[in-house]
């Protein structure tokens, strides 16, 4: 179903495996804690191939030892159907609004090219607002490139806490995930749609460099490059879907540090590095981290 390839706004930094890994990855895992609190914040990756294996001995014990598990939105978890809600009531144009208008009718042609070359028919992307197409497209893509979210981390570890009747908890909801895209300005719409078409996309970056960082847990070579593409494509998106999300998810964190108990964290691995990231702004606010 498409809607699951739009499940978490991360999207945009999606980053995807080029080639296959036979190494155990070790990505980055953070953990704030105090007298009574601790928390564990994984920086993810949302669709990976099939046979990359990350999960370790040290994941396995601070997953299993937390009372609750923090996802990025409810999509990850029976949310489909509210998403798919407000994608029909925000991503679909109004009768009479076509996207090849908001276009010229070369760009329209290569936009045709791409989505048919990932089997999406043109009537389809018609009705879909800039946006939404841009998404779609991309996780066609991904697709035909065999990477896939049912192999990604957040699903795994969905799996894994359903199983053990751990609670669910999240930070945003679908109408606010769906919400993050669909209030951006249409010509940042449209730019992010004719970047995937053309390629150079910000899920499109160098994918051996950034899966290696990842799995290396470097976070400071994450954020110069993944990060900073979104920072040049557009300092307005960065700001939406990485500043200002990381902000509100702090300001939960920094509540839940007056529970006592064990929480564990998932969310995509650009919101943990650079001055504006997970980590430095739970620091900023006194709280004990520390890096693995």
């Amino acid at each position: 179903m498409m809607f699951r390839y739009i499940a978490s706004l991360s999207y945009v930094l999606l980053l995807i495996v080029g080639s296959s890994q036979s190494a155990l990855a070790e990505p980055a895992m953070a953990t704030v804690s105090d007298d009574d609190t601790t928390i564990h914040i994984l920086g993810t990756v949302h669709a990976l191939p099939a046979g990359l294996e990350w999960w370790s001995d040290d994941l396995g014990e601070a997953l299993e030892s937390s009372q609750a598990i923090y996802f990025e939105t409810d999509s990850w978890n029976g949310g489909v159907d509210g998403m798919a809600f407000q994608m029909l009531i925000r991503g679909v144009n109004p009768s009479g609004t076509a996207l090849s208008n908001m276009m010229s009718k070369q760009a329209w042609a290569r936009v045709v090219e791409f989505a048919e070359a990932n089997r999406i028919s043109e009537n389809g992307l018609e009705r879909m607002q800039p946006w939404i197409a841009a998404q779609v497209l991309a996780g066609a893509a991904q697709r035909s490139a065999g990477v896939q979210f049912e192999q990604g981390v957040d699903a795994r570890l969905l799996n894994n806490s359903q199983k053990q009747s751990r609670e669910l908890r999240y930070f945003n909801s679908s109408e606010e995930q769906i919400r993050f895209m669909s209030d951006l300005p249409l010509e940042i719409q449209l730019a992010m749609l004719f970047a995937t078409v053309r390629g150079d996309g910000l899920n499109e970056r160098p994918t051996d460099q950034i899966m290696e960082m990842w799995a290396e847990g470097d976070l400071e070579g994450l954020d110069r490059v993944s990060n900073q593409a979104m920072r040049d494509f557009s300092p307005e998106l960065f700001d939406v879907l990485i500043v200002g999300r990381n902000a509100a998810w702090v300001e939960e964190l920094s509540e839940l540090m007056g529970e006592p108990g064990v929480y564990f964290v998932a969310v995509g691995a650009a919101h943990l590095p650079g001055g504006y990231g997970m980590i430095e702004l739970m620091r900023a606010r006194g709280f004990d981290v520390v890096v693995n």
